[in-house]
């Protein structure tokens, strides 16, 4: 009893092995038909041509002369889309001997391709006419995001962001110099984090106090950094703050600075 089970078990085990090598075989069979079959359609395309207008339909099959050759060339150009070109359509259209029982005639042969030349013409000229979609140009714009809101999108060359927040993502190359578009994510996020690297530093605040401002000021024309042109410029501020003498002293002052002796011997401090 035991042998016969074994005996049993064998023979079942060996007929699975056989379905599975037949299965593979015919997967093999068929792929290598459809090789076959998708060169020899690809070999008479280069010959026919790839029919893709209707003019170059019309064009075409004039120049056949008999009627199974205009068949021929249809049906090639229909199981080129077909099976090459995998186009997606109802599979009446790519029906070229019978469909529903009724043979197809050359005229619904050229009616199909038409259909089937119409809907990838009609495909992409809708993805021609799409808007391309806005999205943040940051190339880690997902990192930058993962822990906050997107928020909305901001035009780059508007002045709503700072240009500090711009530079700043240049400089680390996570934005092209051509960028259109950051969302909110990615400009809080660099003001929060970018900004505390010690070789970026934060944008100066501005000095409110005119006492600070002045002993800025002349602590720059001290050290001697500041230009002539810029010198000669403060001068001609201060002068327009006073009455009108002043103003006349401040503008022979500031003709003096062209004289290199003059600016050498210059006392910034005396002189305010």
């Amino acid at each position: 009893m035991k042998e016969t089970e074994k005996l049993r078990i064998q023979e079942l085990d060996s007929k699975l092995r056989q379905i599975s090598i037949d299965k593979e075989n015919r997967t093999k069979a068929l792929a290598a038909k459809s090789k076959e079959r998708k060169e020899s359609l690809t070999q008479e395309i280069v010959k026919l041509g790839f029919w893709d207008k209707k003019g170059v339909v019309n064009a075409k099959l004039k120049k056949l002369k008999t009627q199974t050759a205009k068949r021929n060339a249809l049906k090639t150009q229909i199981n080129f889309r077909n099976y090459v070109l995998e186009q997606k359509a109802d599979i009446k259209y790519f029906r070229v001997t019978k469909y529903q029982r009724q043979t197809v005639t050359i005229n619904q042969l050229k009616t199909n391709l038409l259909t089937l030349i119409s809907m990838t013409t009609n495909n992409c000229e809708s993805r021609v006419d799409m808007a391309p979609k806005k999205k943040c140009s940051c190339k880690s714009h997902d990192n930058f995001t993962s822990e906050t809101t997107i928020g909305n999108l901001i035009k780059i060359k508007g002045k709503t962001i700072r240009k500090a927040v711009i530079d700043v993502l240049i400089d680390r190359g996570f934005l092209f110099a051509h960028s259109a578009y950051l969302c909110q994510g990615c400009v809080r996020f660099t003001e929060t984090n970018l900004f505390e690297d010690p070789q970026i530093p934060r944008k100066s605040t501005k000095i409110d106090s005119s006492e600070e401002a002045v002993q800025a000021v002349i602590s720059l024309l001290e050290r001697g950094e500041c230009s002539i042109q810029h010198q000669q410029q403060l001068v001609t501020a201060i002068g327009k703050c006073q009455s009108r003498v002043i103003y006349e002293d401040s503008k022979s002052i500031g003709g003096k600075f062209k004289d290199d002796e003059y600016l050498e011997s210059f006392n910034v401090t005396g002189n305010l």
